[in-house]
């Protein structure tokens, strides 16, 4: 009876005579559905996130003696930060359905925040076989928008919250090899974009401990190549050179799978020269553990040339801030406040522009009035 009641709210979402205060309810009651029916608790995950409610129709809250008004949008994304915050006690449950959960998530979310951009910039969308199951892979730009100013964002925890729960558990032994496998298997299977693998990608900067078991992501050479995915994956080709659970068969996958990069139709939709991503990955591997093959195109490239960096295509710099004058505003215009004819005016209207800020709100004084027709005058003149 509950399952019903549940998938019943979920249907009505969007719906015209659905209250805000249904999904509210429902994931701040999410608790006995982990525990109780985990695959119904994942399916909650997936509808909510899936679903932006845009309405700014008033709402209110409280009673006549204190009350308060909030918008629709504001009451629905309540239920977001409300998953968000129960997701550490699903991991605990079953972290298998737990990954399932998040993937949906991330899924929904992504549709929903970045649909526009996705339309128009789009570029790929292919069938992977990853982790034993069959994959989508279909282009999101996370490059552009998953930066870490934005950490905050909540499915941007909830792959560092898995990947740091299954580290934990592979070293005290409380989860085998085969369950492992599993859970990535489930988010191979439910995932849509490569966010997902982005964000793995990047936890691995940091913890190496599950790099053994996400090797497929470093023999794929679809996610090798994807602009996404591309630059975190160079950096953990590096670290799996250096990592003593990656044997020698497993580092001439990976040096193959990065050699058959411009050979990718993908990979020829989204670069001019896919030769370029290959070269570049080739040097994030230690040149004394190169094959024939790697390296005799290293050889050729720095015969010549430089391997390419590792960077980012896209980053987001430091903010800086400062007053914007009205001297910054004149250089905008073309104008030089710094010529000698300028800064005589500039310099005259500063004790103007000062009296003008100082009684904006009051009435000057007589004495002030006449202090301030000097410096008018010479105005005056200047004109």
């Amino acid at each position: 009876e509950t399952r019903e009641v549940v998938l019943a709210v979920l249907e009505r979402l969007g719906t015209s005579n659905a209250s805000t205060n249904e999904p509210y309810w429902l994931t701040h009651s999410i608790e006995p559905i982990i525990e109780n029916d985990p695959e119904l608790a994942a399916t909650v995950y997936a509808s909510i996130f899936s679903y932006e409610e845009s309405s700014q129709d008033k709402t209110s809250m409280g009673g006549p003696v204190f009350s308060m008004t909030s918008t629709r949008a504001q009451d629905y994304s309540m239920a977001y930060y409300i998953l968000g915050t129960k997701f550490p006690l699903f991991l605990n449950r079953d972290v298998r359905l737990a990954a399932r959960a998040m993937t949906q998530a991330i899924n929904g979310e992504v549709a929903r925040k970045e649909g526009e951009t996705l339309k128009k910039l789009g570029s790929y969308n292919v069938q992977v076989n990853l982790f034993g199951v069959r994959s989508q892979l279909a282009s999101d730009r996370s490059e552009i928008w998953d930066q870490t100013y934005r950490a905050s964002e909540t499915t941007g925890q909830f792959v560092p919250a898995l990947m740091s729960e299954i580290a934990k558990r592979i070293q005290d032994q409380s989860i085998t090899k085969t369950e492992v496998r599993a859970v990535f298997s489930e988010m191979a299977t439910y995932n849509k974009f490569p966010v997902l693998w982005k964000r793995v990608l990047e936890f691995m900067e940091h913890d190496q401990t599950i790099l053994p078991y996400t090797l497929p992501l470093l023999t794929t050479s679809e996610v090798l190549a994807a602009v996404e995915t591309t630059v975190a994956a160079g950096n953990i080709v590096r670290l799996a050179y250096q990592h003593e659970g990656v044997s020698v068969t497993d580092r001439r996958n990976i040096e193959a799978s990065i050699l058959s990069i411009p050979e990718l139709a993908m990979a020829k939709d989204v670069y001019r020269n896919p030769t370029e991503i290959r070269n570049r990955l080739l040097g994030c591997i230690p040149r004394e553990q190169l094959g024939p093959e790697a390296a005799a195109i290293v050889e050729e490239i720095l015969s010549t040339s430089q391997i390419p960096e590792n960077r980012p295509f896209f980053k987001i710099g430091p903010v800086t801030s400062g007053a914007y004058t009205e001297e910054d505003w004149l250089r905008d215009q073309g104008v030089q406040p710094d010529s000698e004819d300028n800064r005589r005016l500039l310099d005259a209207q500063r004790p103007l522009k000062e009296f003008e800020h100082k009684y904006l709100n009051e009435t000057p004084s007589v004495q002030d009035c006449i202090a301030v027709s000097l410096p008018l005058r010479n105005v005056f003149d200047l004109l």
